[in-house]
């Protein structure tokens, strides 16, 4: 027996109630994990559920994306054809500019190749025509008398045509050496010279007339133009 709050207490009693208790306690810890398997499989179902939603979420924006990647690829497609027919047609345009180019090169070509060959012509026909009137020339002066050419000498001279005039001063002196000009013509050849801006051809002139022809008054011309000259 044990007592209990001043009481006694049946030990077959206190048994049952310690067997009560037990069971008791036992219910209840079955009861939680009872519990916690169910929120375990609450939280299994949710994940699994929430697992579906995110598969299908996934396989949806994968679908999305593959939707788009297939309409983009028909793009590049399409802008790749474009691009290779544009650059076609570019090649065509380019060599046919080309061959053009060269046509109109190998015309212009042959354009200065003939405008060539008229030109050497016509030079040729010049040169031949120049030849042909100092020939001319020539026997027109054979053919003058010495007042003749001293006359047109004077002429050219006095017109300041400087270059004619020394040839047909020189002409003067060739087909007369002892003519009465002949020391003028001299100086006159220098003076021409000098007005051409040919100063050592003019000295050589001038000394000619001093050195060969000392008392002729072209002399002292000669020795004055000499001094201006240098």
């Amino acid at each position: 027996m044990i007592f209990r709050c001043g009481k006694i207490v049946p030990l077959n009693r206190l048994l049952c109630l310690v067997g009560s208790v037990g069971a008791l306690s036992s219910c209840l810890m079955t009861r939680d994990e009872v519990l916690e398997r169910q929120n375990y499989q609450d939280v299994q179902t949710q994940q699994g559920q929430m697992q579906k939603a995110s598969r299908f979420d996934i396989n949806t924006r994968v679908a999305e994306i593959e939707e788009v990647l297939r309409h983009n690829s028909g793009k590049i497609e399409e802008l790749e054809h474009r691009q290779k027919s544009w650059e076609n047609q570019w090649e065509n345009r380019v060599t046919s500019e080309r061959q053009r180019e060269e046509e109109h090169r190998g015309e212009i070509k042959k354009k200065i190749e003939l405008l060539m060959e008229e030109l050497k012509t016509q030079r040729a026909e010049i040169d031949q025509l120049k030849a042909e009137l100092e020939l001319l020339q020539k026997e027109k002066i054979k053919k003058m008398a010495p007042t003749d050419i001293w006359k047109e000498a004077e002429r050219l001279f006095g017109e300041k045509e400087w270059k004619k005039a020394i040839l047909s001063y020189e002409k003067y002196r060739e087909t007369h050496p002892k003519g009465p000009h002949y020391v003028e013509a001299t100086y006159k050849i220098g003076l021409c010279f000098e007005k051409l801006g040919m100063k050592e051809e003019a000295l050589s002139f001038y000394q000619e007339v001093v050195t060969k022809f000392p008392k002729s008054v072209e002399a002292q011309k000669a020795k004055v133009r000499i001094k201006n000259v240098k």
